[in-house]
């Protein structure tokens, strides 16, 4: 019965390696083949504007400004 479970360890620990070899043969053919073949696949370039900051501060400080006011008056 022991032996048994060791058998179906160990396949299941091949099963895992197997793949695990096999995913990495993959990632780096991928790697590979898009090095050498990147000029079939440009990239685009995005035009972007300068955005205008969109910053709360002056309503952070009003708020401020008025809490610490109403501490102050009692």
């Amino acid at each position: 019965m022991l032996l048994d479970g060791f058998e179906l360890m160990y396949i299941g620990m091949g099963a895992v390696f197997a793949f695990l070899l096999i995913l990495v043969s993959i990632m780096n053919a991928m790697g590979w083949f898009f090095n050498k073949f990147d000029r079939l696949f440009p990239e685009e370039e995005l035009e972007t504007k300068p955005q205008k900051p969109i910053s709360p501060m002056p309503k952070i400080a009003a708020a401020i400004a008025l809490a610490y006011s109403q501490k102050n008056k009692k």
